[in-house]
C-alpha cells in the first residue's frame, strides 16, 4: 500500500520553491513504504550499473507512485500546475567512490520552458555530504538556459561556475522519507559518494500538460497521464 503523508505548510513550501528554485519536503514518504519500494526497484541484473531510466514503463510500483492522488495533488499545487503529467523516471545506484554530478540545469536537457517541468528527488537512505548530498545555487532558477556553461560544467572536471558566485551554494541533507522538488532552471549538482555504502535514489519527472519538451535520444521522454 502506498503511504504518502499530507504536507503541512504547503503554501510556505510553494513560496520557497519559487523563491529558491527547490524545496525540501520533510517526511513526505512513509519509511516502511520506501524500503519496500527500494527492494522492488533495485537493479539485480547488473550490480555495476549506476543508472536506469524510464523505469516506470516496466515497474508497476513506480507507475502507481506517479498516479497516487495524494502525491500528485500536492506536487501539482506546489508547482502551480492546473494539469500535471508524468515525463520520466530515473533510478540511481551510486556505489562508494562514485564521483558526483556536476552543476547543471535540468531544462538544458528537457527544454520545456521555465517552471513547466520539475523533478522530485527521493533518496532511499539518509543523505549527507559524505554519501553525496545535492547542492544548489540558491535562487539561480531565474537564470536563462546557458548551453555553453552547462556543456563546460558537464564535460570539464576543472570548470568552475565563477559566473554564479553571486548565488549562495547550499548542500541539503535529507533523511529517509524526505524528498526534494527541483525547479527545471535552478543550477544544482551532487557530491561524490565517500561512504562505504551505495547511495540509492529514485527521481520522478513531471511536466505541465501541453508544454513543449525535448524527448532525448537516450531518455525518449514522452508525457503520460497520471
Amino acid at each position: 500500500m502506498i503511504k504518502i503523508n499530507h504536507i503541512e505548510n504547503i503554501n510556505n513550501l510553494k513560496k520557497k520553491f519559487f523563491r529558491d528554485g527547490y524545496v525540501k519536503i520533510e517526511g513526505l514518504f512513509n519509511i516502511k513504504y520506501l524500503k519496500m519500494l527500494k527492494k522492488h526497484t533495485t537493479n539485480l541484473r547488473n550490480k555495476y550499473k549506476t543508472q536506469e531510466i524510464q523505469i516506470h514503463k516496466n515497474n508497476r510500483r513506480v507507475e502507481e507512485l506517479f498516479k497516487n492522488n495524494v502525491l500528485k495533488n500536492q506536487i501539482s499545487f506546489i508547482l502551480n500546475f492546473k494539469s500535471i503529467y508524468g515525463l520520466q523516471s530515473e533510478r540511481f545506484f551510486n556505489p562508494p567512490k562514485t564521483i558526483g554530478f556536476p552543476p547543471h540545469q535540468d531544462d538544458f536537457f528537457i527544454r520545456s520552458g521555465r517552471y513547466n517541468s520539475a523533478n522530485l528527488w527521493i533518496p532511499f537512505q539518509n543523505v549527507r555530504k559524505k554519501n553525496g548530498s545535492l547542492f544548489f545555487f540558491t535562487k539561480s532558477n531565474k537564470e536563462k538556459i546557458n548551453s555553453k556553461l552547462n556543456l563546460k560544467s558537464l564535460n570539464d572536471k576543472n570548470f568552475k561556475l565563477s559566473k554564479f558566485k553571486r548565488y549562495k551554494k547550499k548542500s541539503i541533507n535529507c533523511n529517509i522519507g524526505d524528498a526534494i522538488l527541483i525547479s527545471n532552471r535552478v543550477i544544482h549538482g551532487s557530491g561524490g559518494n565517500k561512504s562505504n555504502s551505495r547511495r540509492e535514489v529514485l527521481v520522478l519527472g513531471y511536466i505541465k500538460k501541453g508544454s513543449k519538451f525535448n524527448s532525448g535520444k537516450t531518455a525518449r521522454r514522452k508525457p503520460f497521464k497520471i
